[in-house]
């Protein structure tokens, strides 16, 4: 997997990655087991567990980009550049030539997958430095 932005974006969110899929595996296996399901629940759990927070991040995402653009009373040169940024990666990523994959799609009634999704909800996607464990959740190497 490529991450393209400035290098310590591309860490972050590479870290971030790497974050959510050791705990999507880490949920959709205690599922499994807690539930004495099969291989194919499993990947149901996962496959939720993903299209949520795939939908969590993408808000995240417009909601950081609309807070940028509005003019901030602190002097802070912070959003301007979060948009700058934004533009550079998206005009790079515009000139190269990427193939667009499926769409990932649960099946209506899958339960696992619904499952897998209100599992997702309990997920993270906060930095949490500094806040009382003294391990981050982000950034931490097994």
């Amino acid at each position: 997997m490529v991450f393209v932005g400035k290098a310590a974006s591309a860490e972050v969110a590479a870290s971030m990655m790497d974050y959510l899929l050791r705990t999507v595996v880490r949920l959709s296996n205690a599922y499994a087991r807690e539930h004495a399901m099969s291989n194919a629940a499993r990947v149901g759990y996962r496959r939720g567990c993903m299209l949520r927070l795939t939908e969590r991040l993408q808000q995240m995402t417009m909601q950081r980009e609309r807070e940028a653009r509005q003019p901030s009373g602190g002097g802070s040169n912070l959003p301007a550049l979060f948009v700058s940024e934004s533009a550079l990666v998206k005009e790079y990523l515009a000139g190269q030539k990427l193939r667009k994959s499926r769409p990932l799609r649960l099946s209506s009634g899958e339960a696992h997958g619904m499952a897998g999704r209100r599992g997702a909800d309990g997920i993270s996607l906060s930095p949490q430095v500094g806040q009382g464990s003294g391990q981050r959740a982000i950034g931490r190497k097994a």
